[in-house]
C-alpha cells in the first residue's frame, strides 16, 4: 500500500493486490506515483513504513526493499516506522464521544488476530488475540462501557461479539489501513513526533535470496 502526501493532503494512493507480483510491482508503484504527481526522487522528504502487525515475511521484504532504495540515493531521507494498527486506533478513537476504553481487532487467521487497546488515559497496548482470548475479554466487556472496532473480514470474531450482545463497528481492512496512514501523516506534521527511526536489525546481515532480490530491484529505481 503506497500513499503520497503533500501539505497534509493525499495526492496519490495505490495498492498492490497480487502478492505473487509484489517484487515487480513495488518499484513500479513508487515510480508511477512520482510521475503522476510530477515529483522527483529528490522531492521525497520522509518515508513512513508499517512495522506490523502483519506478515513477518512481508515486513522483512518491505524493509529490505526500503534499504535497497535508500542505498541508491545520494540524499538523506528521514525514515520512520510504527505500528499501523496503533495509528488506525488513534484515528478511530477520535470519533468516540467521551472518554472510554477503545479496542480495534484485525484478523490474521480465522481463529486469531491482533488487538489494539486504548485506555481512557490515551495509552495504547498491542497484543495478539485468539478467539479464546476474545471470549474471556468479551465476558468482561459485558459489565463495562467501551467502543469496539473490528476488521469485517474476521467474521468468527464478529459472530462471537454478537452472541454476547456486544455492539461493534465494522470496517474493511483497506479502510483500517487508510485510517492508519491518515493518523501517521497527521502526527508526522507535529513538531513532537513519537516515531521510531527504522534501523537495520541484525538478522538483515544474512539476507535471504528474496530480500537480496528486493534490494536489487529497489536500487534499480534510483539508477
Amino acid at each position: 500500500f503506497f500513499t503520497e502526501y503533500k501539505s497534509g493532503k493525499c495526492i496519490y494512493k495505490q495498492a498492490i493486490v497480487e502478492k505473487s507480483q509484489a517484487n515487480k510491482s513495488l518499484s513500479v508503484l513508487v515510480r508511477e506515483g512520482l510521475v503522476k504527481v510530477h515529483a522527483k526522487l529528490e522531492d521525497i522528504a520522509s518515508i513512513f513504513i508499517s512495522t506490523g502487525p502483519g506478515s513477518f515475511t512481508g515486513i522483512r521484504v518491505g524493509l529490505a526493499w526500503l534499504y535497497g532504495f535508500l542505498s541508491g540515493l545520494d540524499q538523506n531521507i528521514e525514515v520512520h516506522g510504527e505500528s499501523s494498527l496503533k495509528f488506525a486506533l488513534e484515528y478511530l478513537s477520535s470519533s468516540v464521544k467521551g472518554k472510554e476504553d477503545t479496542f480495534l481487532l484485525i484478523s490474521d487467521t480465522m481463529r486469531s488476530g491482533y488487538l489494539a487497546y486504548m485506555s481512557k488515559s490515551g495509552s495504547i497496548d498491542l497484543s495478539q488475540c485468539s478467539l479464546e482470548d476474545l471470549e474471556v475479554l468479551s465476558n468482561k466487556w459485558k459489565d463495562s462501557k467501551q467502543t469496539i472496532f473490528i476488521d469485517k473480514s474476521w467474521e468468527s470474531a464478529s459472530c462471537l461479539l454478537s452472541s454476547k450482545q456486544l455492539e461493534h463497528i465494522q470496517y474493511s481492512r483497506l479502510d483500517i489501513s487508510n485510517f492508519g496512514v491518515r493518523a501517521m501523516i497527521k502526527q508526522s506534521e507535529s513538531l513532537k513526533t513519537s516515531f521510531d527511526c527504522v534501523e537495520p536489525h541484525p538478522y538483515y546481515l544474512k539476507k535471504s535470496s528474496v530480500e537480496e532480490r528486493f534490494e536489487n530491484i529497489a536500487k534499480e529505481l534510483v539508477v
